[in-house]
């Protein structure tokens, strides 16, 4: 009894974490993300059109329900009625392995939009290898096509000098939390 009660707090907590957000995208900050637009799903819950079932605008207890009850039915990979941590671990690995899967194969996509200067739907050799190396054109100074000793040493110049604006804004957050104007380490 208490395993079930579990779960379904958790599943609950969920739901109620989903919907938060969802409401949580009318702020003002949210008004230019993309995704408020469509009413998507966001990286943390469902989104208004996906919890708004009648598109009304409004999102009612009913909707809701009926939303758990997907949501319920989508975890419970065996159908038995119960959600078990290793349908519910399994659920969430396979939403990820989704996820991922998507993200590389619009990478992917980026790629073959940017090099396939052909059009034929494939990067040859010859494409591949004339791809921007931005480091290099960075490090060649004078733009000849070789990189000498002078431009590496001064490309390693850069990098230290950069490195040690870092290391200044470290230092001075350090002064400014000895003086107490930042966050304590209590």
């Amino acid at each position: 009894m208490r395993k079930t009660s579990m779960i379904t707090a958790a599943i609950l907590g969920i739901s109620v974490a989903g919907v938060g957000i969802a409401m949580a995208q009318e702020g003002p900050e949210a008004k230019d993300h993309p995704r408020h637009e469509r009413g998507e799903r966001g990286p943390r819950g469902p989104g208004l059109k996906e919890l708004d079932l009648n598109g009304d605008g409004n999102i009612t207890k009913e909707e809701l329900e009926s939303r758990e009850a997907q949501h319920f039915g989508e975890m419970d990979l065996n159908g038995d009625g119960l959600l078990t941590t290793a349908e519910m671990s399994q659920f969430h690995e396979q939403k990820r392995e989704e996820l991922r899967e998507k993200r590389e194969a619009r990478r992917q996509a980026e790629m073959l939009d940017r090099f396939d200067t052909d059009g034929d739907g494939a990067i040859s050799q010859t494409e591949f290898a004339a791809k921007p190396n931005p480091m290099f054109a960075r490090a060649d100074a004078d733009g000849d096509g070789i990189v000498t000793e002078a431009e590496r040493e001064a490309m390693r110049q850069a990098f230290a000098e950069k490195r040690g604006k870092r290391g200044e804004r470290g230092e001075r957050w350090k002064e400014r939390r000895e003086s107490g104007m930042g966050f304590s380490d209590k």
